[in-house]
């Protein structure tokens, strides 16, 4: 005896269930992977603008940290400063300044530092507005009081993020000043 053996292919109804189940789980994994690249061009953007704020503010607490005589401006968007004069790496005393002029000053949104080599950009994309009240801030802030041998320096920076919303960075420091015997305002 001969057993008949049925060969039977699928049906239209089951390949076209089979696309309809593989295109909704493509469409559902790249959903999951723009949401996941936009959150990483997000972050990105607001790393960008962490590390351009702080770190201006390392080497502007640097190079104070140094200053025999600082001045800052009125308006609180620069600052006057002077390094001491050094005798083969080391510092002479009594404290003298070196002579030389060398000025921390926002030039439109950007934070320069000058001296008598030339003007080294610091910070871009500053603004002058506080992101969290929208109220003008003053960079630079001589302490008062019993602290006038120091300085608070605020940089606030505003970078492009995703598809164009802004993401802002402050980075704030009290830098007390080791040379200085009064802050001139």
């Amino acid at each position: 005896m001969r057993s008949c053996r049925r060969i039977r292919g699928i049906t239209l109804v089951e390949t076209v269930l089979a696309a309809v189940i593989t295109g909704f789980t493509l469409l559902a994994g790249f959903s999951v992977f723009v949401v996941g690249l936009m959150g990483w061009l997000r972050g990105e953007g607001g790393l960008d603008s962490e590390e351009t704020s702080h770190t201006s503010v390392r080497i502007i607490a640097n190079e104070l940290r140094q200053a025999v005589a600082v001045g800052v401006d009125s308006n609180g968007l620069g600052l006057s400063y002077s390094l001491p004069l050094q005798n083969q790496g080391t510092d002479v005393y009594p404290e003298q300044t070196d002579g030389v002029a060398r000025r921390i000053e926002l030039d439109g949104t950007d934070l320069n530092m000058k001296d008598n080599i030339g003007t080294h950009t610091l910070c871009q994309n500053m603004t002058t507005k506080d992101p969290s009240t929208g109220q003008p801030y003053k960079i630079f802030t001589p302490g008062a009081g019993t602290s006038y041998h120091a300085v608070t320096v605020e940089v606030c920076t505003v970078s492009p993020g995703y598809t164009g919303e802004s993401v802002n960075s402050r980075n704030r420091e009290s830098i007390y000043l080791r040379n200085v015997p009064q802050i001139n305002n």
